[in-house]
């Protein structure tokens, strides 16, 4: 081939791939990647980051979300670390179900407490930071206070605990069984996953591993930088890596249906035991910042009647494990579960998504209201 054909070959690759990349940006057809690795709670999001949230599998249509990060990682708006005068303030830990990238962020449950707030006839100033970060455990949302959530000195620190995965996001040896397609729109998170900082209980006692993250250690170079922004590269990434994986959706989701078994093996009686040791250190860290702690049970959608899990299992298995917990290590608990089957048995309104899983707006409203009514009675 002749140097001019060369050339003139290269140039028309480059500039298909321009073009596709600039196409890929006007109109998004898969997630962005908002995470990036954190030496010391595994992930987080990229600050300032924005792009569109779509949903992953064959749930295409449901939503499609266009998501914005502020300045210090958080699906919100800005918030500084000193506290304002005359202010309470509430931090929310939790996973996906918080981080509400499926709704706008006006819709989500952070954002509707703040709103029932500050149109009730006390007025009382509320702020409300939004922590929840997609893919957390327990685990994570320990690490995240310890070293970046009590920064913000709030009065009252809210962790929600998804029954669906939180056990298993909390023992290393489950989390790498499912962690193959623990997210299929967002393949960074699933490499974390099986990297972050994770803990042992020996002699009783909870034992920080892999901390700081191996992964996190890798350093960052301009050509890194300009991979992980591309869309193209990503999306090439993604559809390779969902071919790959496409035959291990079904381990992954038979590992996390046995929560509900009537019976647990070692490994789901060991990740349970961690579990309860997580929520324990929480409370007693939160509590020695002078910060009250409550902790509230998400409940998987087939646990309130929106689809079934099958014959098999047993559907109030994780929330009574959960509520056990709470009531040995004396935790001020909230069980989700009972309003929602309520609303959902007598209106069919539903709350999450069919396919997705995840709330929908009107699942963060009811959400929402929940916790108001029980903050404004209590606190």
């Amino acid at each position: 081939m002749k140097k001019e054909n060369i050339i003139t070959l290269l140039f028309g690759l480059v500039l298909a791939f321009a073009l596709l990349e600039a196409l890929l940006r006007i109109f998004p057809i898969y997630t962005t990647n908002f995470t990036k690795p954190n030496p010391y709670f595994g992930w987080s999001h990229i600050e300032n980051k924005e792009g569109w949230f779509l949903p992953s599998g064959g749930c295409t249509g449901e939503f499609a979300t266009y998501v914005k990060i502020n300045s210090k990682g958080l699906r919100d708006y800005e918030h500084e670390y000193s506290k304002p005068e005359n202010v309470t303030r509430v931090l929310i830990l939790g996973d996906s179900f918080m981080e509400g990238f499926q709704v706008e962020l006006n819709q989500t449950f952070a954002k509707r407490l703040e709103a029932l707030f500050s149109n009730s006839e006390n007025k009382k100033e509320i702020e409300i930071i939004n922590a929840g970060t997609g893919g957390y455990g327990t685990d994570n949302e320990l690490l995240f206070y310890k070293y970046e959530g009590y920064k913000y000195m709030p009065d009252i620190v809210i962790l929600f605990f998804f029954g669906g995965n939180d056990p298993i996001d909390n023992y290393y040896r489950l989390n790498l069984k499912r962690s193959i397609n623990v997210n299929s729109n967002n393949e960074t998170l699933e490499s974390l996953y099986t990297q972050k900082p994770f803990f042992i209980i020996k002699n009783g006692k909870l034992i920080l591993k892999n901390f700081p993250s191996s992964y996190s250690k890798e350093t960052t170079t301009i050509i890194k930088d300009l991979f992980r922004d591309c869309r193209l590269c990503f999306l090439i990434k993604h559809l390779l890596t969902k071919i790959a994986s496409s035959n291990n959706i079904n381990k992954s989701m038979e590992v996390l249906n046995k929560l509900y078994d009537k019976e647990y093996n070692s490994e789901y009686i060991t990740a349970w035991k961690i579990t309860e040791k997580l929520l324990d250190e929480i409370k007693d860290v939160v509590e020695k910042n002078n910060s009250k702690f409550l902790v509230v049970y998400i409940p998987r959608k087939e646990e309130i009647g929106q689809g079934r899990l099958g014959n098999n299992f047993y559907i109030k298995k994780v929330q009574n494990m959960f509520l056990n917990i709470c009531k040995t290590n004396n935790l001020t608990c909230i069980n989700l579960s009972p309003y929602f089957e309520k609303i959902f048995q007598t209106t069919q309104q539903k709350l999450y998504y069919d396919c997705d899983g995840h709330w929908n707006s009107y699942g963060h409203e009811l959400a929402a209201k929940i916790i108001f009514k029980y903050i404004n009675n209590s606190f």
